[in-house]
């Protein structure tokens, strides 16, 4: 079967899963909250494992589902209306008086006149048994139980069916009636029960197979990986693309059947139209006297509503908001929504990687799953599914910003290797460089016009200070890109010469890089610990800090300390060599530098000799010391004595 159809059967159990866990699916019988608790958690578990099922288990599922269903039609048809006519027949006429049949025919034998209850009865008797029929050929389709029933027992199935109806016409006793009925669902209550039966029983007999080796899995090759192995042979993206559709045409069909609702809402009153979808969120929000016509209007802030008794809200959201809102009212949604938006960012990458002419393609392919996981991440860490509608919308919306912050961040990953190795190819033609240097300016214009915008028309807040961060370490990154990629194509291209002093140039602009996105990481580690403390802490946040400061500030200082401390005790140690006289630099008139392989003239900067009595530029020896202390000639150690000291 088709991996598209085996993701429509998983669809019904995301569904299932997102009303058990968002608290939608409400059971007024369990009053207590406990018993709630335990129903919710038991179903959740089992929706879980429907989702999880093999292809087979989960194609015999719905078929049986289908079949029980096809079963209760039929139970409702002989219950509710055969029943009922047979009762309602006899409660007029005599019980055990001749047949239906046999009354129609003397009737017109004789040329008398028929009682119009008898015709009734009759023509609802082949009414009814068409209806019947015709359920039980549905049972025993090929898409149900057909392959699974021979020609003998098929035949002897519809003779059965026909039972109940043969009993009505000829107007048997009442018990006898009642096991006609029985007889008439016989045969599709048989293999439902052979099916059930045999499910239990393969379930019971393999579940503690499957069990144990996921627990073996999880125990070879850790959490990390088992999860990541489920989510890709589940197809779980792929399902939860499937529910955003259906959740996109339930919020259509919501906001179309009530569009024509006033929404003004009256403490004492629950809401209606719209917001009857709310109704077990606070949607109760004093205004002042300006009111909240735009909820993304710059003077909103997450103060301005507050919970007053007796106030009048008018709330006017335009279609896109209310959309936008009712997508985000649970968990599952959320997930959902990370996963449609991958799609449109995984073709964005691989068009990018088109027009720049990059080599990781596979790099490019996860743009899409980079920004389905940060949007996810975003969400879950601020709580936007649990905020009530008027701050879900302006949190959706700050995360939004962050989340093409991030992207922006990525597309310049992106490009600066492909710029990098541009720079240094002389044979390549110009034209090359055009695109990925467009695209690097766009990257440069964008999140200058972006900081601007969000400086003048948003009051200072904690978001606004972290996509500011945000938007100047982008905008340092690409400048040092732009600059490295200037000085590489300068000294590619300029004589043909090396530049001397090119690394010392490459070392100020990344240094200069590096401290202002440093500088940037701090500012948005202070930025969390307060939103952490005074504004809403949750343990992911404090996690993700937590991570953070370890990678962005820790690492990054640890690396850059480590860098310049290098640079500097190789500076001092070239220092220490001697320099060579005339008369050895007449004998070596005629070699060159075994590192860059140009001459020893004083073009090429000033010479070193070793201890091992090796001559080397400067500038070379010092970028061969940052990688290994040995010589290039005769790879003895170069600072035997330094060493020894």
């Amino acid at each position: 079967m088709d991996y598209k159809v085996i993701d429509v059967l998983r669809g019904p159990s995301i569904v299932l899963l997102d009303a058990l866990v968002s608290r939608k699916l409400l059971f007024p019988p369990i009053s207590n909250l406990y018993l709630r608790f335990l129903f919710r958690t038991f179903g959740s578990c089992v929706t879980l494992c429907l989702f999880a099922c093999n292809q087979t288990w989960l194609v015999e599922f719905y078929r049986f589902i289908a079949g029980a269903f096809i079963l209760g039609l039929s139970t409702a048809l002989q219950t509710y209306f055969v029943a009922s006519s047979y009762y309602m027949y006899n409660s007029h006429h005599t019980p055990l008086n001749e047949s239906v049949i046999v009354s129609v025919l003397n009737s017109t034998i004789q040329a008398e006149t028929i009682p119009i209850s008898e015709i009734d009865l009759t023509i609802k008797s082949f009414f009814y048994l068409l209806v019947q029929l015709g359920l039980y050929s549905l049972f025993t389709s090929r898409y149900l139980y057909g392959s699974k029933l021979q020609r003998t027992t098929n035949s002897l199935g519809y003779f059965l069916t026909a039972s109940s109806t043969f009993a009505l016409l000829t107007n048997v006793h009442e018990n006898l009636f009642t096991i006609s009925t029985f007889i008439t669902l016989l045969p599709q209550f048989i293999p439902l029960y052979s099916a059930a039966y045999a499910g239990f029983t393969v379930t019971f007999t393999q579940l503690p197979v499957v069990v144990q080796m996921a627990w073996q899995t999880l125990l070879v090759h850790g959490l990390p990986v088992f999860v990541q192995n489920m989510w890709i042979n589940f197809r779980v993206p792929q399902v939860l693309r499937i529910f955003f559709i259906y959740r996109c045409l339930c919020v259509l069909f919501i906001i179309g059947f009530t569009a024509h609702t006033e929404p003004v809402v009256e403490s004492s009153t629950k809401p209606m139209g719209i917001y009857y979808y709310f109704m077990n969120m606070p949607s109760q929000y004093a205004l002042d006297e300006n009111g909240v016509k735009n909820l993304t209007d710059s003077n909103f802030t997450n103060d301005t509503p507050n919970l007053l008794e007796n106030s009048t809200v008018v709330l006017s959201f335009n279609l896109a908001e209310l959309g936008a809102i009712m997508l985000t009212d649970s968990i599952i949604s959320v997930f959902s929504i990370g996963s449609a938006v991958s799609v449109p960012l995984y073709y964005c990458g691989i068009k990018l990687h088109d027009f720049v002419g990059g080599a990781d393609l596979e790099q490019a392919e996860f743009l899409g799953t980079i920004a389905a996981v940060l949007f996810c991440l975003l969400a879950v860490q601020t709580g936007l599914s649990g905020l009530p509608p008027v701050n879900r919308l302006l949190r959706l919306y700050r995360n939004a910003c962050l989340l093409i912050a991030a992207v922006l961040h990525y597309m310049h990953d992106l490009v600066h290797p492909v710029l990098i190795n541009l720079s240094a190819q002389v044979n390549i033609s110009m034209k090359r460089h055009v695109r990925p240097l467009l695209v690097a300016f766009i990257l440069l214009i964008l999140p200058v016009c972006f900081s601007v915008w969000l400086v003048k028309t948003k009051p200072i807040s904690t978001w606004l200070i972290a996509v500011t961060a945000f938007s100047i370490e982008l905008i340092v990154k690409v400048l040092s890109t732009l600059l490295l990629y200037s000085l590489f194509a300068a000294d590619a291209r300029v004589n043909h010469r090396p530049w001397p002093h090119l690394d010392d140039w490459v070392f100020y602009v990344q240094a200069t890089g590096h401290t202002v996105e440093f500088i940037c990481g701090c500012v948005m580690f202070v930025n969390g610990a307060y939103v952490l403390i005074f504004e809403s802490g949750s343990a992911l946040r404090a996690f993700m800090m937590s991570m953070h400061a370890y990678v962005n500030i820790y690492k990054s200082a640890r690396e850059g300390l480590k860098t310049l401390y290098n640079r500097k005790t190789v500076n001092a140690r070239i220092a220490k060599l001697a320099l060579p006289d005339e008369e050895c630099l007449l004998n070596h008139v005629d070699d060159v530098c075994s590192i860059c392989y140009q001459s020893f003239t004083d073009e090429f900067g000033e010479v070193r000799i070793t201890n091992c009595d090796h001559l080397f530029h400067s500038t070379c020896l010092r970028k061969w010391l940052y990688i290994q202390d040995t010589c290039p000639m005769c790879h003895q150690n170069i600072f035997k004595e330094v060493k020894t000291e």
